[in-house]
C-alpha cells in the first residue's frame, strides 16, 4: 500500500487541475519531485496563480503534508487578500 501512495500525484497528472490553472483559478499541485513543466520553479512561469509543493521520492505523504502546511496556509491567505 505504501508504494501506491509514494507515486500518488494530486495535481499534474490531472487534466482538470491543469485546465483550472490555465483558466486563472488559484491552483496548487502536490507532487513527487518538481515537474519538468515548471522549469524548476515553485511558481510556474506560464501561470503565476499556481504553486507547486514537491516532496522527495522517499518522503511519505503524511509527513510532507504536515511539514508544508504552514507554507500552504500562508500562500492561501495571500491569495484571499487579492
Amino acid at each position: 500500500m505504501t508504494n501506491r501512495f509514494k507515486m500518488f500525484d494530486m495535481g499534474p497528472g490531472s487534466a482538470p487541475i491543469m485546465q483550472a490553472a490555465f483558466a486563472g483559478v488559484e491552483s496548487w499541485f502536490f507532487t513527487v519531485t518538481i515537474p519538468w513543466w515548471s522549469f524548476g520553479e515553485r511558481v510556474p512561469k506560464w501561470r503565476q496563480n499556481a504553486l507547486i509543493f514537491a516532496k522527495s521520492d522517499d518522503q511519505l505523504w503524511p509527513d510532507y503534508l504536515e511539514e508544508c502546511s504552514a507554507d500552504f496556509k500562508k500562500w492561501l491567505k495571500s491569495k484571499k487578500k487579492k
